[in-house]
C-alpha cells in the first residue's frame, strides 16, 4: 500500500494525517510517499514523524519503504526522515534559524543530574537555556521567555509522562518575526496522568487537557504557587507557558484523540490521533 505525505505539514494537515494513519488496516508491505512535500513545520515534523514510528509499531510484520524523499533537503536537515528510522539527512546542527529533531534521552538527563549532585530542574534549565541561546537572536527578553517555556514542559515530561525520551524541534523565521518550538514524548498522555489525582473529575480527553492549563494542577494534588522555591511550583508549569504564549501568540496541546489551541481570539478544539503529548509554543518576536 502506498501512503502519500501531505504536501504540507502544517497544523491542520498534520493533525488530518494522524487520523488518516488510523483508518489503515494491515498489509505486506508499506510505502511512504514524501514526493509532494512542500512545506514542513516543526510540530507538523515531530508529530508525523511519532505517528509514523507508532504506525510501524502497530504492524511489527510489514515491510516499509520510503519514496521521493531524497530531493527535500531541509526537511532531511532538520533530521525528519532520521526520526522515522530513514538513514538520511540530520547531518546539521542548527544556527540562530533552526534546532534540527533532536531527541534527549530521560534517563540520561537524570544521570547527569545525579553525577552534577543537582535538582533535575536544574540540568533540565541549563539544556532549556542552550536551546533558548540558539534561537532568540541575541534578545535578552526572547531568551528568558523560551527558557522557561521549554524548561517547564521538559519536566513535565521527565516528572509526569513516563516516557523515555523528549523530542524536541524548532525553527525561528526572521521575516515572520516569528519562532515556534515544538516538543513531544510517547509517553502514558495527560488524561491517564490526571487521573491519578482522585480530587480531579475527568471525563473525557477534553478535561483533561483543559485541566492541564489550569494553575496548580497535578497528578498528585492541588497545590499553591511558591515564588520562593520554583521547584516546589509543579502544576503550573503549562499554565504559565500557555499563558505567555496565547498573550503573544499561540499555545497548542495534543493528547489522545484531541488537540487545544489556544488564540487570543478564544480556545478551539480539534480532532486527532497521537499516543503521548505534543506541544506547540508560538511567540512573535517583537
Amino acid at each position: 500500500m502506498i501512503i502519500k505525505v501531505p504536501q504540507d505539514l502544517t497544523f491542520y494537515n498534520t493533525i488530518e494525517f494522524c487520523k488518516y494513519l488510523d483508518t489503515i488496516e494491515d498489509d505486506e508491505k508499506f510505502t511512504f510517499d514524501f514526493g509532494g512535500l512542500a512545506t514542513v513545520e516543526p510540530f507538523g515534523m515531530l508529530l508525523v514523524g511519532a505517528k509514523i514510528r507508532q504506525f510501524m509499531d502497530r504492524f511489527p510484520d510489514a515491510k516499509y519503504y520510503d519514496r521521493n524523499f531524497k530531493h527535500h533537503s531541509y526537511a532531511a536537515n532538520m533530521g525528519f526522515f532520521k526520526s522515522m528510522y530513514q538513514d538520511y539527512g540530520g547531518t546539521l546542527y542548527g544556527n540562530n534559524h533552526y534546532i534540527p529533531i533532536t531527541k534527549i534521552e530521560v534517563s540520561k538527563l537524570i544521570k547527569k543530574s545525579a553525577e552534577k549532585r543537582e535538582h533535575v530542574v536544574d540540568t533540565i534549565e541549563r539544556e532549556s537555556a542552550r536551546l533558548s541561546q540558539v534561537l532568540s537572536n541575541n534578545n535578552d527578553e526572547l531568551k528568558k521567555t523560551l527558557t522557561y517555556s521549554i524548561r517547564e514542559i521538559m519536566r513535565n515530561i521527565v516528572e509526569h509522562s513516563e516516557s523515555d525520551n523528549i523530542w524536541f524541534a524548532a525553527q525561528y523565521w526572521p521575516t515572520k518575526n516569528r519562532v515556534e518550538v515544538a516538543i513531544l514524548d510517547e509517553g502514558v498522555g495527560i488524561k491517564k496522568t490526571l487521573k491519578t489525582n482522585r480530587r480531579l473529575k475527568i471525563r473525557s480527553q477534553k478535561d483533561a487537557l483543559l485541566l492541564s492549563l489550569e494553575p496548580g494542577i497535578t497528578r498528585r494534588k492541588t497545590t499553591r504557587f511558591d515564588r520562593d522555591d520554583p521547584y516546589a511550583n509543579t502544576g503550573f508549569g503549562l499554565y504559565m507557558t500557555s499563558r505567555i504564549c496565547k498573550n503573544g501568540g499561540d499555545f497548542t496541546v495534543c493528547g489522545g484523540k484531541k488537540i487545544l489551541a489556544l488564540h487570543k481570539r478564544g480556545n478551539y478544539f480539534f480532532n486527532t490521533s497521537f499516543s503521548g503529548t505534543a506541544i506547540r509554543d508560538r511567540k512573535s518576536v517583537v
